[in-house]
């Protein structure tokens, strides 16, 4: 349960990064926060296991 919470927290700031990143004039840093969210993510996965 508490895998799934931080998996759709996960998915809506990663969300907002992206498409704040799309409407900004230098697209990298957008891409980079929404990049490194899922990478925290991901290690928060391969880390409990």
């Amino acid at each position: 349960m508490r895998t799934l919470v931080f998996f759709i927290f996960t998915c809506i700031v990663a969300t907002g990064a992206f498409l704040t990143a799309i409407s900004m004039k230098n697209l990298f840093p957008g891409f980079y926060v929404g990049a490194g969210i899922w990478l925290l993510f991901i290690y928060y996965i391969g880390r409990r296991k």
